[in-house]
C-alpha cells in the first residue's frame, strides 16, 4: 500500500517535471494526491480517577493516596518505562447532597480526587 502510494506520487511528479520543460503554450498538468493507511495502535493510554468523600479532608487526601499508591504497585508490574505512569495533583472540595424536604444542600463530608495516567505499550 505505503509502495503503492509512492509509486503514483513519482509518476505524477515526474509528468509534472515533464510539462514544467516543455512551456511552449502547452498545456500544464498539477497533480496532488492523498494517500491513507490503516494501522493497528501499538499503545493505549488509560485514565483513572479516584474519588473519595471522607468526614475530614485529611482523611480523604490520606484515603485518595494510599489508593492511588496501590494500584501503581500493582501497574508497574505490566509497564516497563516509569516515566509511562503519570499523576495529576489531588483537587479538594466540600460535597453536598440536595436535601428535597429541606430544600437546600446538605454536608456530607470532603471530596478529594486524583487521577492516574497509564501508557501501555
Amino acid at each position: 500500500m505505503k509502495k503503492s502510494i509512492i509509486l503514483l506520487l513519482t509518476v505524477l511528479n515526474g509528468l509534472n517535471t515533464f510539462s514544467q520543460y516543455e512551456q511552449n503554450n502547452k498545456p500544464k498538468i498539477n497533480s496532488v494526491g492523498v494517500g491513507t493507511i490503516t494501522a493497528f495502535p501499538n499503545a493505549a493510554q488509560i485514565t483513572i480517577e479516584f474519588q473519595h468523600i471522607k468526614p475530614t479532608l485529611r482523611e480523604a487526601v490520606n484515603e485518595n493516596q494510599k489508593t492511588t499508591d496501590q494500584v501503581i504497585n500493582i501497574v508497574k508490574k505490566y509497564i516497563v518505562d516509569s516515566s509511562e505512569i503519570k499523576t495529576s495533583l489531588i483537587s479538594t472540595s466540600k460535597a453536598t447532597r440536595w436535601d428535597q424536604k429541606l430544600s437546600k444542600d446538605i454536608f456530607i463530608g470532603f471530596q478529594s480526587n486524583q487521577k492516574l495516567i497509564l501508557i501501555l505499550i
